[in-house]
């Protein structure tokens, strides 16, 4: 009898530490989350974004044939002017400081810093040079402009498109259809959201700033397994910086329809 009321307690023990292990776990991850969703404190007084569009090609690599044609369809189908942005003039564009590594990036990385820069500073609509992007856009500057609230508009996430860093502590992937996507956006001039994005990636460079220094890019489209010792991941400085400070001001985030 003493065995078994033994074996009983043992048991029920057991079970009190798993519940209390459960419970405490779930309240931490709550809590996480509800700090990763909790909107900055901010002030703004929302500028219309001006109705340009902005493109950028960085690096020794010459643009494709197809990504020509594809720029070509572009400029006769988005019904606004297009600025490339390239290495030969992007320093006429630096009215603002930019941090000192970016000139340490790949091609695709200093694209992916430029574009949060340009359009901070600058504003206006951002495209990657692709051939389905036959449409005009100019109607969603309207959409933009006409709703104070909104600072920027794209193309809805897909399920499955949300990235954050190996040691961010919320799992954002049910929040998707919340979060646009980053190959066309238009966004608002100085918006706190692209304030902070533009923070979180000279923040991003800094950390990786010396081993920028001696570990250069072996190509442009760099890199995916840290080839060469390149330090920064692919998604590193836009993707998991885009998903983890957007999610923060999602009710600010518009949608093409």
């Amino acid at each position: 009898m003493n065995c078994f009321l033994l074996v009983f307690l043992l048991v029920l023990s057991v079970i009190g530490v798993i519940v209390f292990l459960i419970v405490r776990f779930k309240y931490r991850r709550e809590r996480n989350l509800a700090y990763c969703l909790k909107e900055p404190i901010w002030r703004y007084d929302p500028i219309d974004s001006p109705m340009r569009i902005w493109c950028f090609w960085f690096g020794k690599e010459k643009m494709s044939e197809v990504r020509q044609k594809s720029l070509d369809l572009m400029k006769s189908s988005l019904g606004l002017p297009i600025t490339i942005v390239n290495d030969g003039d992007i320093k006429k564009w630096l009215k603002w400081p930019v941090h000192p590594s970016v000139w340490d990036l790949s091609g695709i990385d200093r694209s992916d810093y430029f574009r949060i820069y340009f359009l901070y500073h600058y504003g206006g609509a951002y495209s990657d040079i692709k051939p389905h992007y036959t449409y005009s856009i100019k109607p969603y500057f309207k959409l933009l402009n006409q709703d104070p609230n909104m600072w920027v508009i794209g193309h809805r996430e897909v399920k499955g498109g949300v990235i954050t860093a190996p040691d961010y502590p919320c799992n954002l992937s049910r929040y998707y259809s919340d979060l646009i996507m980053q190959s066309q956006f238009i966004a608002r001039p100085k918006n706190p959201l692209f304030e902070a994005l533009h923070n979180e990636q000279n923040r991003v460079l800094t950390k990786h700033a010396s081993k920028l220094k001696s570990n250069p890019p072996p190509f442009e489209r760099c890199c995916f397994r840290h080839e060469g010792g390149y330090p920064l991941r692919w998604s590193e400085l836009m993707g998991e910086v885009w998903c983890q400070e957007g999610i923060k001001y999602r009710n600010h985030i518009g949608h093409f329809p």
